[in-house]
């Protein structure tokens, strides 16, 4: 297992999926996109459930306002030769199953391998996604935002943000 981010817990006490817990990581030895939730305050984990086929990193969960599970992930071969893609995966029906969104970009990012690990004073840098998703009672309910890190203007390092309203 990589890369495993746990950071998503459903706290809408309107959702059907209240107080779910998800966690999703890479699986190295199948290249699985792998999710798995607990139901009961993390006693138990219920089985890893398939969120995507495709060999990605460093994925992000994030709930919806309406229990809506979405994840974002950096895939390498969705644009061959290209840095990588971040795409999306959806489930509407608390992580048991996931339909791949139609918002999938390409984009040129620094790796850990362009430069040595003392340039920077020492920081390493990533490429993966930061998603988020407004829960507010405002206007942009439900909007996502997808941050990263790119290198594509030139210089070293540019953070982006994006957002979806659909």
């Amino acid at each position: 297992s990589d890369k495993e981010m746990i950071v998503a817990v459903d706290d809408n006490p309107n959702s059907p999926f209240v107080n779910h817990f998800y966690c999703v990581w890479n699986d190295v030895a199948s290249h699985q996109l792998l999710l798995r939730k607990s139901t009961d305050k993390l006693a138990t984990f219920l089985s890893p459930v398939v969120v995507s086929n495709n060999t990605c990193l460093g994925a992000n969960v994030q709930i919806g306002p309406d229990g809506e599970v979405y994840v974002a992930s950096v895939d390498h071969t969705l644009f061959p030769g290209s840095d990588g893609s971040i795409f999306f995966q959806y489930s509407s029906d608390g992580g048991q199953t996931f339909t791949e969104m139609p918002v999938t970009f390409q984009y040129s990012c620094l790796s850990n391998s362009i430069f040595p690990i003392t340039e920077f004073g020492g920081i390493r840098m990533n490429r993966f996604p930061s998603l988020g998703v407004d829960k507010s009672c405002g206007e942009h309910r439900g909007r996502i935002y997808v941050a990263f890190m790119s290198g594509s203007y030139g210089d070293y390092s540019d953070i982006n943000v994006m957002y979806s309203d659909n």
